[in-house]
């Protein structure tokens, strides 16, 4: 009977994993013109190269397209399949520590013209590539690079035709503001306090969902209002439409069908051409996202079919309300070192290398809780004295096996990667280097995940409280975060939560080959370290 049930399971993963790469080579071969278009370079005024990729159009018009700072250049590809049908030019680049391009960006961004210089260079190199001049060329940006495309504009770096300003972070309405790098008032900025009907005197199109409290529909009103002051009626103001879409989560909103749709339809107006929207995008935006849920199924079903409950074999102490209290009493120190280890980092850092903040701060909040609980156990009696049973000598039971499962991961990844899902970065960057010190602090945290359950006399439910006490902080930071009204980091912390049990489903599959304990923390921390860094840019 066993045999029949796993022979079926057997056939359905091998369904699973057709599925999942026909699924990851369909979405690229429906949208690939990304990947035909030409890898070109440039250089920027600080001499740093640049990388970009340009389609080249059959109308003498040009799009310039720039995600948001913590984003790269793969996730316009949508949009820019749009754009190429229509005739358009296309450009996109990396900005510094973004995607395939080296470097950093200034801490002070915000208060700076930094970006805007990228944006400037960035413009000459594509009207140069193109033949275009600038009034012949749309700017479309998000987030934070909509709002450096708006301070490029205000101070005479360029003159497009139009801006396309997507989810635009600025806080003229002064709200709570959690960026801690850039904590300024948007009154105490230049550029923002030289807007006005005339200045820059374009056309702005200005989109947001009625979800984003980053960029709130009330934000933008009032950035609209802030363009429009001291309106004469003259011909060279500023000319500002803003554009609600509904239900759109605040999630890399470049990549949605409602936006793409806004956006693409504006500027072919603008130019005289007609749109038709694209009916599939729904169907390709989400495909991303089945496929990574499609690989999570996949080593889980992979586990169940290899796997035994190896756990009940070695407990050997009892899962009691002594052991609940020590680690929820550890999350107090935890939380002290949280709050000190990016701190520590930064000021000992950044004056040497460039400093992945925001990545900083989330490996914080994950390792900091492993650091004081290994701690604990291997120098205290804490829990019925876990540390004595935890430290044990990890035999090298099947080391390939281990290889063998971490090699086939790294190739879902990658396939996740050309797929859309934006989860392998530049291994020749600085981030290797904060790849291989955030792994070193996160191994702690998958270290004890694995001993607590081997050394336990404890149900599954059980093992999944031990789990759930190992990574609370991240639910707690999230409530705290909606508690706050930050919907938007909210939702970051929910992606991480995802990432999370990825890597903790990587683990389980690693221990079904009987791989060792230090080997599999190694690789899991590894993983969602690198997870985390794809979408990060490095600060100096």
């Amino acid at each position: 009977m066993k045999s029949k049930l796993k022979s079926k399971l057997n056939i359905l993963l091998i369904i699973l994993i057709g599925i999942f790469v026909v699924g990851c080579l369909a979405q690229v071969y429906s949208t690939n013109t990304f990947y035909k278009m030409d890898k070109v370079n440039y250089y920027n005024i600080d001499e740093l190269k640049i990388s970009a990729k340009y389609h080249r159009g059959t109308k003498d018009m040009g799009v310039f397209i720039v995600n948001d700072l913590n984003q790269n250049a793969k996730d316009t590809w949508f949009m820019v399949e749009e754009f190429a049908k229509l005739g358009y030019h296309v450009y996109v680049f990396d900005l510094p520590s973004q995607g395939h391009t080296k470097g950093s960006v200034e801490f002070g961004y915000k208060q700076s013209e930094y970006l805007a210089e990228q944006y400037y260079t960035g413009v000459v190199a594509f009207s140069q590539l193109a033949k275009l001049n600038e009034e012949n060329i749309h700017i479309i940006a998000s987030g934070v690079s909509a709002r450096t495309a708006l301070q490029t504009a205000t101070k005479g770096f360029f003159d497009p035709k139009d801006l396309t300003l997507i989810s635009t972070q600025t806080n003229i309405l002064d709200k709570l503001d959690l960026d801690v790098i850039n904590f300024v008032k948007e009154e105490d900025v230049k550029f923002m306090k030289d807007l006005s009907a005339s200045n820059p005197g374009e056309n702005i199109h200005l989109i947001t969902s009625n979800l984003n409290n980053k960029s709130s529909v009330a934000e933008n009103e009032a950035l609209k209002q802030r363009l429009e002051q001291g309106s004469t009626g003259a011909v060279n103001e500023n000319e500002v439409t803003l554009s609600v879409v509904k239900n759109v989560l605040p999630i890399n909103e470049i990549e949605n069908k409602s936006v793409i749709d806004e956006t693409v339809s504006y500027i072919a107006s603008r130019d005289g051409y007609q749109y038709m929207p694209n009916m599939f995008l729904t169907v390709k935006s989400f495909m991303s996202v089945f496929l990574s849920l499609l690989a999570l199924a996949i080593i889980i079903l992979a586990y169940k079919i290899k796997g035994k409950d190896y756990y009940k074999e070695k407990g050997s102490i009892p899962f009691n309300k002594e052991f609940v209290i020590s680690k929820l009493l550890a999350v107090l120190p935890a939380g002290i070192l949280v709050f000190l280890l990016p701190v520590a980092i930064y000021f000992l850092a950044s004056p040497i290398i460039a400093v992945p903040y925001f990545v900083l701060v989330k490996i914080s909040l994950i390792s900091c809780y492993g650091i004081v609980i290994f701690y604990l156990y291997y120098r205290t009696t804490i829990a019925n004295d876990i540390g004595s049973q935890i430290f044990y000598k990890d035999p090298k039971d099947n080391v390939k096996g281990g290889l063998v499962v971490t090699g086939l991961v790294l190739v879902m990844l990658y396939l996740l990667s050309v797929s859309g899902n934006n989860i392998v970065f530049n291994v020749f960057s600085m981030k290797t280097l904060w790849l291989i010190v955030f792994s070193i602090f996160a191994y702690f945290i998958f270290y004890i995940e694995e001993r607590e359950k081997e050394v336990m006399i404890a149900s599954q439910l059980q093992r999944f409280m031990m789990s759930s006490f190992n990574f609370l902080v991240i639910l707690i930071v999230a409530i705290i975060l909606l508690i706050m009204g930050q919907f938007v980091l909210a939702l970051d912390f929910v992606g991480l939560g995802f990432d999370i049990v990825f890597v903790l489903a990587v683990g389980k599959l690693l221990k079904a080959v009987n791989s060792p304990t230090r080997f599999n923390a190694l690789v899991q921390s590894a993983i969602l370290c690198g997870l985390m860094l794809a979408q990060t840019v490095l600060f100096f």
